[in-house]
């Protein structure tokens, strides 16, 4: 029997994963959202070949101004939210109705075991212990934000319930293929996290030297970055990279360096140096 919930996926140039994903969901509930932002790959292809609701949403940069919409346009009174490249392990589904029949949580939490270069994280900061998220939930039991990585906020009151981990009882979370890959997705987060930083908090040297080097330490060596081989050491680094760049944007915003700005000061100082 299918369970009443509906899975909610938001999408943009997803064909790598998303016949995976729809595969782990689609014998076990009565709705999939999928919700474009207008890809020219076949995602909406493979959607439609499920069986998928699929609703377009404008591209924003970021998830959550379209996620809050597709769940918006579904119509269970569970909903369950993944990525599109998020797999669930097939145990998931027994535990799911177990608590959905008992009528005992209001939010239901679960671990993702992610898988970075080809190999599972155990450490560097993303090992699954770590890593928890209550994706399943009862719709009046969350608020949803539009905020970059902000996600969803329990309604106060509501009762949450988390299914301990394991290798079955999971969702098989499938990141980056490579250090360029990386770069090339976290690039827009990043500058999208530096205007809200640079609303709200200055930034000085101390501080960007300070966390870089903290954080790196501490994803090499207290999270065991440095067990895992060469995937947690590379890791480690791009996350490292990751913070430098949302720092070198914040101090741009800080110094009014924009584009056009720079672009100005340079031409005068090549017309200057013309005159010479």
């Amino acid at each position: 029997m299918k369970l009443p919930i509906s899975v909610v996926i938001n999408t943009f140039q997803a064909e790598r994963y998303l016949d995976l994903v729809l595969r782990s969901v689609v014998d076990h509930v009565e709705e999939i959202v999928v919700c474009d932002m207008y890809s020219d790959d076949r995602t909406v292809e493979i959607a439609e070949k499920f069986g998928a609701k699929v609703v377009f949403h404008d591209r924003v940069g970021y998830v959550e101004p379209a996620r809050k919409f597709a769940v918006d346009q579904s119509n269970q009174p569970w909903v369950l939210i993944l990525d599109a490249d998020e797999v669930l392990s097939p145990r998931l589904w027994d535990e799911f109705a177990k608590l959905l029949d008992g009528k005992c949580a209001d939010i239901i939490e679960f671990h993702w075991l992610n898988y970075m270069f080809g190999a599972p994280m155990f450490g560097a900061g993303f090992e699954p212990d770590r890593d928890v998220h209550g994706r399943l939930f009862l719709r009046e039991a969350v608020t949803l934000h539009s905020e970059v990585h902000q996600g969803l906020r329990p309604v106060d009151g509501m009762r949450v319930t988390r299914i301990p981990f394991s290798d079955e009882l999971c969702v098989h979370h499938f990141t980056y293929l490579s250090a360029e890959d990386f770069i090339g997705r976290v690039n827009k987060y990043t500058s999208v996290e530096a205007g809200q930083v640079f609303e709200s908090e200055k930034v000085n040297f101390g501080r960007v030297f300070r966390k870089l080097g903290r954080d790196f330490w501490k994803r090499m060596v207290v999270k065991g970055g440095n067990k895992i081989g060469w995937q947690g050491l590379s890791v480690s680094l791009l996350m490292l990279a990751n913070d430098a760049m949302k720092f070198a944007k914040i101090l741009e915003l800080q110094n009014g360096a924009s584009g056009e700005s720079v672009l100005a000061a340079h031409r005068k100082i090549a017309e200057e140096k013309l005159k010479n």
